[in-house]
């Protein structure tokens, strides 16, 4: 692993910080599982690995996820393939390439790595993550409304964890959080994967909602924000709780009855 501190894109090797522990971590996972490939991925990139016997390790830089320029900006590299032709060769590979056992000594023996144990130690501290920011699009007037909350144009105000089953909507909708000023505020936030959709279709709502603005609280959901989040054109909308039909129709038999 090479040690470039100051470069973009690029972590030393010494100290607890983010980058240096994820690849411990998998490199760990690799050796102890006999694997010679692995993969780091994040929010935004992925990074392959290959391993030979007696520890020695190698990493691809940091392929971004969308073609967006702002990730070139703070260190990623844009690829000419995409991430999912990467995977289908990646996974190709993987799947032809036998296990690889690290050995020590000489002659060579099997390596041995014993269980980490349990421990009340707590982790390493790391620094927290730089806030992702909210980049609103060039669009035509009209389009753009002002946020209510201002601190939204910071994402650390913003708390997202679409792995939540209560908080799937569908297939590209999540409920989240604002978080400004002390207060919390819920929201719907639709997401358009930006490699395989322009944003035709979410501007074409963000039309919708405009026109129906005097309605806005009363009728349907308030329209808080919309841009590119990460490599997804993004909408946020006020969060409403609905009854269910079924619950709603007991009720009213009930009050017929």
């Amino acid at each position: 692993m090479k040690d470039a501190t100051n470069e973009a894109g690029t972590a030393s090797q010494d100290g607890n910080h983010a980058g240096r522990l994820a690849v411990e971590q998998v490199y760990g996972y690799m050796v102890r599982n006999h694997k010679e490939l692995g993969i780091i991925t994040t929010f935004l990139g992925w990074v392959f690995l290959r391993r030979e016997n007696g520890g020695r390790l190698f990493m691809t830089r940091m392929f971004a996820c969308a073609n967006l320029p702002r990730l070139r900006r703070i260190g990623y590299s844009l690829p000419t393939f995409t991430i999912s032709m990467a995977l289908y060769f990646f996974s190709s590979i993987a799947e032809a390439t036998p296990d690889l056992y690290e050995t020590v000594g000489n002659p060579p023996q099997l390596a041995h790595f014993p269980m980490a144990g349990v421990t009340t130690a707590a982790a390493p501290w790391i620094q927290p993550p730089l806030p992702r920011e909210f980049h609103h699009e060039s669009l035509p007037e009209g389009y753009q409304y002002p946020l209510p909350y201002p601190d939204v144009q910071n994402w650390g105000a913003f708390l997202m964890e679409p792995w939540g089953k209560a908080d799937q909507l569908g297939p590209k909708t999540w409920v989240a959080s604002l978080h400004a000023g002390g207060a919390r505020k819920r929201v719907v936030v639709k997401l358009w994967d930006s490699w395989r959709m322009d944003p035709a279709n979410r501007d074409k709502e963000v039309e919708i909602y405009k026109r129906l603005e005097s309605l806005w609280g009363v009728d349907v959901p308030s329209l808080f924000a919309f841009g590119a989040f990460c490599f997804s054109h993004a909408l946020v909308v006020d969060y409403i709780d609905v009854l269910l039909l079924a619950y709603v129709a007991d009720v009213g038999s009930s009050l017929v009855g």
